[in-house]
């Protein structure tokens, strides 16, 4: 029966508190400091990702149908007009029968559909034998293949993770738009209570309660703000709590 009454407090009690809590507002903050930010709409991809046709794998950009029939015993054998640095545009155009180096990131060349792995093949100044046919795409990542510009890439209400950082830098979304965070007053009563670290007279005891709430509080994404300790005084007390208010 006193368990079933002090649960019912309780319930009373949680009732009383949230019938007086109001909605937060929103922030706009940078994406670098949204971490464990709570998003109040949705986020949508400013740009395709990736941003350009781009080659998976170290090798060589071809077309695919120069590949067709390749084998360890039967090579196809290609011309290589260049290399693709990673990091830089380029201009080369690969024709009937040609290839051109590339390394992993790299933007794709013109009219290459392919790009046949370095393990795969052996070069011999601009002469290049490939041993293994290809299908167009392969070891391609296409422009737009892991999102496209205009796709929602986080929902309304999504508690921000590392990874979601990760996903606002590569989407052009620099700036978000978030709840504000909790303030949340903690104030120490007991005439008996010391700051941590002061000298304990008798029947004294430090504080430990408001620093482990305030931790707590930061722990939940709040910001804490500790209104340090009052004594059993109730005019001082009702005091400092409408100052807190």
């Amino acid at each position: 029966v006193l368990w079933q009454a002090f649960v019912a407090l309780v319930m009373v009690s949680l009732k009383l508190v949230l019938s007086r809590v109001k909605r937060l507002g929103s922030e706009t903050v940078s994406f670098e400091r949204a971490l464990e930010r709570v998003l109040v709409k949705d986020v949508v991809s400013k740009t395709d990702v990736p941003p350009f046709d781009r080659s998976a794998v170290d090798g060589y950009a071809v077309r695919a149908a120069d590949t067709f029939g390749a084998a360890e015993t039967k090579p196809r054998r290609l011309r290589v007009i260049g290399s693709i640095p990673i990091g830089a545009p380029t201009r080369l155009r690969v024709r009937r029968s040609e290839a051109a180096k590339i390394m992993t990131g790299a933007p794709m060349p013109a009219c290459a559909n392919a790009v046949v792995m370095v393990e795969h093949v052996s070069a011999r100044g601009k002469q290049l034998d490939v041993h293994v046919p290809l299908t167009p795409g392969k070891n391609v990542s296409a422009r737009g293949e892991d999102v496209r510009a205009g796709e929602v890439v986080l929902k309304r209400g999504q508690l921000l993770r590392p990874q979601d950082i990760g996903m606002l830098a590569s989407t052009g979304n620099l700036r978000v738009q978030v709840a504000r965070r909790p303030r949340v007053a903690i104030l120490a009563t007991g005439s008996e209570l010391r700051k941590p670290g002061a000298r304990l007279g008798p029947a004294k005891i430090a504080d430990t309660n408001s620093y482990s709430l305030a931790a707590a509080v930061a722990r939940c994404g709040g910001i804490p703000r500790r209104l340090g300790i009052v004594p059993d005084k109730p005019k001082l007390l009702r005091r400092t709590l409408r100052k807190a208010a």
